[in-house]
């Protein structure tokens, strides 16, 4: 069974938003994720950085931004389109 595959990117993109929400640094935040802070590094470099952290950890991030593995699959499509969801595209956006 092939391993499942995430969007990095969308997952850099929610976790960014709820630090910069919360007021977060990189450090505050990997502690209220249970990760160290390089490691949240490099899932805020989403799909660019080569050394992507195990699944487990990928999963802690999505909880904690509220989303479950499922919901970050890149050919997921949300069937409503949220504030939440919108914002994550406009911030997405060159500019």
């Amino acid at each position: 069974m092939p391993a499942p595959t995430v969007d990095l990117d969308r997952l850099a993109t929610y976790l960014k938003n709820k630090m910069e929400s919360e007021g977060l640094s990189v450090r505050a935040a990997a502690k209220a994720i249970d990760i160290g802070a390089s490691t949240l590094t490099r899932l805020l470099q989403g799909s660019s950085n080569e050394n992507v952290p195990d699944l487990a950890v990928v999963a802690k991030a999505a909880e904690w931004v509220g989303k479950s593995l499922a919901d970050l699959t890149p050919s997921k499509k949300p069937a409503l389109s949220t504030i939440a969801e919108v914002e994550v595209h406009l911030r997405a956006l060159p500019g």
